[in-house]
């Protein structure tokens, strides 16, 4: 016998028919398969081709005799014809499209064709309303967390409308220079469910601008320095003390001093001066300055007037002290 596909069939259901008990069995008597090409799909969008995607899943066929199956997938698909149970296929934007499947048993039975639908959903851009915005704040002692992480958590102010989209960013800590400020540029990169991804940068600074405060002590009480601090002649000799506050570090400090005529001052140090002796109607000025590690400078000026003691309240009908002592 000449062999030949046709013959090779024949023996083959011949050896089938006697497998199951029977040899009054023929071709036509065998079921055929049953195609199931899976249900209905929603193709996937890729933006970096602008193609959709779309997985063909036919595992679901059955052949009622257990013959093993072969596949054939039509439709408009890119890669058309495929010949797996499952295939990962490409299709153009438009749609919707119709995709086929029969299914052919090892014995050339052919099933009748199933079909699934496949949809694509097309893409919803987003847009960006608004970019994100730099943004510069005092430096404070915290190294601005609160602040930073607020602007952080609103994309710098960026506002993007449109589709779904998630939303990331290259945000590193930044080092802090050696005045404590600080400067970090972000990028934000908003990437849709489906279509082009959008980005925006911006930078946040921290910054010292604020000079330091200067303030003046008369033993060891604040006073202020709008107005002339009025000093018992009673009570000298007084201590004036200087002190400079800032968010950072104090780099240097100056102070002088300027005496009227007959008071009598001495200087313990850049901070520190003793008014040891003056007479009622006399001044005193002092001066002082710090600048800060960012260069900020501040200074204010203390003056001192030199006053009669107050007379003490008349007791027995005489007078308190003569006040003559203190002219």
């Amino acid at each position: 016998m000449k062999l030949t596909i046709k013959n090779l069939k024949k023996a083959f259901l011949a050896f089938a028919m006697t497998m199951i008990g029977t040899t009054s069995l023929t071709l036509a008597q065998f079921a055929p398969p049953v195609a199931d090409a899976g249900s209905d799909i929603i193709a996937t969008f890729d933006p970096q081709t602008g193609l959709y995607t779309a997985l063909l899943d036919g595992t679901g066929s059955i052949d009622p005799q257990g013959f093993n199956l072969s596949y054939n997938w039509q439709g408009d698909f890119l890669e058309a014809p495929v010949f797996l149970a499952t295939n990962l296929v490409t299709f153009l934007p438009g749609g919707p499209y119709t995709v086929t499947l029969t299914v052919t048993n090892s014995a050339g039975l052919e099933s009748a064709p199933d079909t699934v639908n496949v949809t694509l959903i097309q893409p919803v851009d987003i847009f960006l309303v608004s970019p994100a915005q730099d943004l510069t704040v005092e430096k404070d002692a915290s190294g601005n967390q609160s602040q930073l992480n607020a602007w952080l958590a609103s994309s710098g102010g960026a506002f993007v409308a449109g589709g779904n989209f998630t939303t990331t960013n290259d945000f590193s800590p930044p080092t802090p220079a050696p005045d404590g400020s600080l400067s970090v540029t972000v990028t934000w990169t908003f990437t849709p469910d489906e279509g082009a991804t959008l980005t925006s940068t911006a930078t946040f600074r921290a910054t010292d601008s604020i000079p330091p405060a200067v303030s003046f002590k008369v033993d060891g009480v604040p006073v202020s320095t709008g107005a002339p601090v009025e000093i018992s002649v009673k009570k000298l000799p007084v201590t004036v003390t200087i002190d400079a506050i800032d968010l950072s570090t104090i780099a240097s400090r100056s102070s002088s001093s300027t005496a009227g005529k007959g008071v009598k001052i001495k200087k313990v140090n850049a901070t520190t001066y003793i008014i040891r002796e003056g007479g009622v109607g006399k001044t005193a000025t002092f001066t002082a300055s710090a600048t800060d590690a960012a260069g900020n400078v501040g200074s204010d000026v203390l003056n001192i007037q030199i006053v009669k003691a107050p007379k003490r309240p008349k007791c027995d009908g005489r007078d308190g002290d003569d006040d003559r002592a203190d002219d």
